[in-house]
This record gives structure tokens, C-alpha cells and sequence, in this order.
């Protein structure tokens, strides 16, 4: 599943938040489970819920994904 980059921070309540995280498309082993690169779209940030539901937006660069959970991360922490 492929998602489009959005600012993480104005989707959600942050205060609604259990967990936020980076993620990496081959780390997690996602390749093996889809079958593919995700389009390129391999850096994420995972955010956890207080249902335990998962949320994750995907970046093509490491760079942007970690200035977007910088910002991110300023609310919630």
C-alpha cells in the first residue's frame, strides 16, 4: 500500500497518540510481505493509537521523513 506524504501532525489529535516512530520498509521486513520496494516510499513514520491501531505515512528519503517526525515528535513529546 503506497500512501501519500501528509503533514502527520495536522491529520491526527496528538493527544490521542500512544507510540510514534521511524520505520524502514526493508527493516521491518515489509518487502518480504508485500513483495516489493513500496515504489520507493521506504522511510516511515508508524503511529500507534490508543485502539492499538497503526497509522503510517511513507517518504522516499530518510532526510524528509526525519525532519517530518522531528516536527512530529516537538507535539507529542
Amino acid at each position: 500500500m503506497i500512501l501519500d506524504k501528509v503533514q502527520v501532525a495536522e491529520q491526527y489529535d496528538r493527544e490521542l497518540y500512544q507510540d510514534v516512530r521511524t520505520i524502514n520498509w526493508f527493516e521491518a521486513e515489509l518487502h518480504k510481505f508485500y513483495g516489493d520496494n513500496n515504489n520507493g516510499f521506504i522511510y516511515g513514520i508508524e503511529v500507534q493509537n490508543l485502539d492499538s491501531d497503526y497509522e503510517c505515512t511513507w517518504f522516499r528519503n530518510r532526510l524528509e521523513r526525519d525532519q517530518q517526525f522531528k516536527e512530529y515528535s516537538r507535539g507529542i513529546m
